[in-house]
């Protein structure tokens, strides 16, 4: 067990051992056999000093120095010099790792004819950025042409039998009566050619008919472009479904 305190102690550590003490600013303490340790993340909860639960005793960590009667919750109490030496062995490596990525990015862009790899991943996130807008406009102007070729359908009053596919159906909400609430179903169609049908159902509508193809008999109401689109739309009342 580690005495509870958590001064700064340097005297018998080895020169680097005390670098990397400084460097991070470890917490260092006295151990009871003498030796030094310093604080650290528990390794078992990962500092939070919750593990897992038990009935007794809830989520509690029991590999923190807590756990050992000591009062460091998420923390463990290790070796100072054994540490030193793990630390310093981690950062040789990712020193060696990065190095190596530096040579291998610099080789890459100097392929790809670019001075630097940030040189080289900014061309990219541009071209990304060009395609995904060109992408976007294509789609744009694709929905743009399939709009401007949609035309009405029938005059007002008169009676349409066509066939069609069922588009989408939601509910929307009406007047509220106190005690209820009144709604409608809006159903979309389209026929062959693209055209769009809005039929306002009080009736209801089966959703299980949404994407197939339909015999739809109804009343031309009105004829209206849809604002936000400039989508043309026949609106029809009176609606059968077959």
């Amino acid at each position: 067990m580690c005495e509870a305190k958590t001064i700064e102690i340097v005297d018998g550590l080895t020169a680097k051992a005390r670098e990397v003490a400084t460097r991070l600013g470890w917490k260092l303490g006295r151990h009871e056999d003498g030796s030094i340790v310093a604080k650290t993340e528990c390794p078992r909860c990962g500092g939070s000093g919750h593990y897992s639960r038990c009935e007794t005793y809830g989520t509690r960590c029991f590999g923190c120095d807590v756990a050992s009667g000591g009062t460091a919750v998420g923390f463990v109490w290790a070796n100072a010099e054994k540490l030193a030496k793990k630390t310093l062995a981690a950062e040789r490596k990712a020193a060696r790792v990065a190095k190596v990525l530096d040579a291998d990015r610099a080789a890459f862009a100097a392929l790809a004819g670019f001075v630097s790899y940030d040189d080289l991943e900014e061309s990219g996130r541009v071209l990304s950025f060009k395609r995904a807008e060109a992408k976007a406009a294509a789609a744009a102007a694709a929905k743009a042409a399939a709009i401007a070729g949609l035309e009405f359908v029938g005059e007002i009053g008169e009676k349409l039998s066509i066939e069609a596919t069922v588009a989408s159906a939601f509910v929307v909400p009406g007047m509220n009566l106190g005690y209820k609430v009144l709604t409608s179903t809006l159903v979309k169609f389209h026929d062959a050619s693209g055209n769009v049908f809005v039929w306002f159902s009080s009736a209801g509508f089966d959703a299980a008919k949404v994407g197939s193809t339909v015999k739809l008999v109804g009343t031309v109401k009105a004829h209206r472009t849809y604002e936000k689109t400039g989508e043309r739309q026949t609106i029809l009342t009176r609606c059968k479904i077959g």
